[in-house]
């Protein structure tokens, strides 16, 4: 592989070096790289936008605490609140710990806590000169508009039981602490003054109602238990004979199925043959194998062969007109007309047997289709009965169960009302009475709880952000996004010449400008990993190839060949980008020829290319041609190669985007190994695994 690093503007930057010494990848090879999103790539995010992350946590954070700043010193809200305890009569169920008691324990806590936001005592909690004289109630005149202010006092209110104790507690919330004290201290006391009423009459009214109900449900389910019962032991004796009749039924409808298969059949032969012709019935199947079983037309037919051979014998002996031969021939022709007549009279039998068989047997399927039609009709009549029998059976069991349930409500309300009947006289005290809250201290916003809050929050959106930044950024930033990703080494990173103090003015000839730079000690690393990672023969002949333009292929491609020449390689440099050639422009060579005269005949190479430095000798492009990727394809590419073989060192190709045109991937089956140049930040790792996956496919080698 080749190039990483952050690049700026449109100048290449990437060659990349991570493990992998021997890292030739031919087509097919390597591990399918990793395409989640790891626990290594969260972090990843976090180190590389700690700067955003820092920035979005701080606005957002201020934000909020001066939003909760601003809520506490403009309008905060508070809450007071008052306890009441209920004080349960001697003897009630009350003190009994099963968990019955437990239950309507709750469910008389919880009318008392109807009871007191019952209108009666809202109404009156309302008609109190102090409550009339609060900021609240002046409000929520307006609001109702005349209509009755009891519902919204009720939704304003919160009473609520206190888990396994007989404690209420009543409290309001509103931003007035003198209003909200002065409501619930007269709620707390319409209630204690309410909570020792009773309603004996009407309860003991509703408990005799729902005994006598509990009574006519108790009779309607003893009369349906006893006909289930006698239901039951009649319908014993037909359970068998019930799975018999089906086992009956699915067994009739799967012979009816059958022969009414075998009918259509049988139908459809029997029409063939009444439209066929006698010739055509003569040449039947059956009508055939008939008359090749018969004996008396196999023994005629066989001395008609016999005397046929015997007159052929003696026509060549003695010729047509002799005396035998003219007697054999009337006994063959008498042969032959018996055989014919015996055959047609066969023929006929055959086929009228054949009718009478196809007849018949027609015949006979419809009977066994009508009889088993009568059959399904008669079972099927007998299993609805069953049905029947089994449906009124599961009625009364469900009318039964129906019963018991209303039974088990009925016995639950009737206890529920008895325990309240006595409960309604409990009488209420007031446990903790209200205060009017600190003004330094308001229910909400409650600094305690919402600045820890705010402060996870804040820290939240900043890393998610910048996580979801990472998974929407498919580039390649680093050289492990190329070994993770794409499954490739790396042989090394060119950093950007902006990033760097040496003078370098043009990056494609760093190394020629000013060998001692950064940049040139990059190309000089990516040379040394290429020696290193393979035979030095096995590279004879490079192609430095990038999914897109501007990558930076034509820059890496002339400093590699300048590190080696500088080795002191013979080093032959092919401008192969027949479409927009960049090498002569960088080295100042103009010639009229070019790789693309070579290729096309017109051209000796010896007398194009061009010594441009020491151990450096440059073939330009050429005038583009029709057809680039055959050209680069062609045996004639080939070679050259050979040729070049013989008087270089090495060739190195500037190619094409391979993502963009063919000619680089008709290169990569010439070459030894290619250069896979990407460009950081600006190349995604999803199309340089499309180039390599297209590099491979050719049979291209990745070094």
């Amino acid at each position: 592989m080749s190039n990483l690093v952050p690049t700026r503007n449109e100048v290449p930057q990437i060659v990349q070096y991570r493990g992998h010494r021997g890292f030739g990848t031919p087509a097919g090879s390597g591990v399918a790289p990793s395409s989640g999103f790891t626990t290594k790539d969260f972090f990843s995010a976090l180190r590389q936008r700690k700067l955003m992350i820092f920035v979005i946590f701080t606005l957002l954070l201020g934000l909020l605490v001066g939003g909760v700043m601003a809520w506490r010193y403009t309008a905060p809200l508070y809450r007071a609140e008052v306890w009441m305890k209920v004080s349960p009569t001697t003897g009630g169920l009350f003190h009994k710990t099963t968990e019955a008691s437990k239950d309507i324990m709750e469910r008389r806590m919880q009318n008392k806590v109807q009871a007191i936001l019952a209108p009666r005592v809202l109404n009156k909690v309302l008609s109190d000169d102090e409550v009339q004289g609060t900021g609240w109630y002046r409000e929520a005149s307006r609001e109702a508009e005349g209509g009755e202010m009891s519902p919204l006092l009720a939704k304003d209110l919160s009473v609520v039981v206190v888990s396994k104790t007989t404690l209420l507690k009543i409290s309001m919330t509103d931003t007035s602490r003198q209003d909200i004290t002065t409501i619930v201290k007269r709620v707390a006391d319409a209630a204690k003054e309410e909570s020792g009423m009773i309603y004996t009459a009407v309860e003991v009214k509703k408990i005799a109602t729902l005994q006598d109900e509990v009574r006519r449900v108790i009779s309607s389910r003893d009369e349906k238990i006893a006909r289930l019962r006698s239901m039951r032991m009649a319908g014993s004796q037909d359970s068998g004979s019930a799975k018999t009749l089906e086992m009956l039924q699915r067994q009739l409808i799967t012979n009816k199925i059958m022969v009414q298969v075998d009918y259509v059949e049988a139908s459809k032969a029997s029409q063939m043959i009444r439209d066929l012709t006698p010739e055509e019935l003569a040449e039947l199947p059956e009508v055939q194998e008939s008359l090749r079983m018969d004996y008396s037309l196999n023994m005629l037919r066989q001395q008609e062969m016999a005397l046929d051979t015997e007159l052929e014998i003696k026509k060549k002996k003695f010729g047509d007109q002799h005396k035998t031969v003219k007697d054999l021939t009337d006994r063959h022709a008498s042969y032959k007309r018996k055989y014919e007549e015996q055959k047609q009279k066969l023929q006929e039998e055959n086929i009228n047997k054949l009718r009478q068989i196809r007849e018949s047997t027609l015949l006979s399927l419809q009977e066994q289709f009508n009889r088993l039609s009568r059959d399904i009709k008669d079972n099927d009549e007998k299993l609805r009965n069953q049905e029947l029998a089994l449906t009124n059976l599961q009625a009364l069991e469900d009318g039964w169960r129906a019963d018991d349930r209303k039974l088990e409500r009925l016995g639950n309300r009737l206890m529920e009302l008895t325990a309240t009947k006595d409960f309604n006289n409990d009488p209420m005290e007031i446990f903790k009475p209200a205060s009017t809250p600190n003004k330094n201290d308001p229910f909400m916003p409650n600094l305690k709880v919402m600045l820890p809050l705010a402060f996870f929050f804040s820290l939240m959106v900043a890393v998610g952000l910048a996580v979801l930044i990472e998974v929407l950024d498919t580039s390649i930033k680093t050289a492990g996004d190329v070994l993770r990703r794409v499954d490739l080494p790396v042989l090394g990173t060119i950093p950007h010449i902006d990033d760097i103090e040496d003078e370098v003015d043009e990056l494609a000839l760093a190394f020629s400008e000013n060998p001692s730079s950064v940049v040139s000690e990059a190309f000089r690393q990516i040379r040394m990993s290429l020696l290193y990672g393979q035979n030095e023969q096995q590279q004879r002949s490079i192609a430095v190839l990038s999914p897109m333009p501007e990558d930076g292929r034509t820059s890496v491609a002339a400093n590699l060949a300048l590190v080696a020449a500088s080795a002191g390689k013979r080093v032959l440099l092919v401008d192969a980008n027949l479409r927009l050639p960049r090498m002569g422009e960088l080295f100042g060579v103009t010639t009229p020829g070019g790789l693309s005269t070579i290729l096309a005949g017109r051209d000796n190479w010896e007398s194009v290319v061009q010594d441009v430095k020491p151990n450096l000798t440059l073939l330009t492009s050429g005038p583009m041609p029709p057809n680039p990727a055959e050209l680069l394809g062609s045996a004639m590419m080939g070679d050259l190669l050979k040729e070049w073989y013989q008087q270089y060192d090495q060739v190195i190709f500037d190619s094409t985007p391979c993502m963009l045109v063919a000619d680089s991937l008709a290169l990569c089956t010439q070459v030894d190994g290619i250069v896979l140049v990407a460009r950081a930040k600006v190349n995604t790792y999803g199309i340089l695994q499309r180039c390599r996956d297209e590099i491979r496919r050719v049979g291209g080698t990745i070094f």
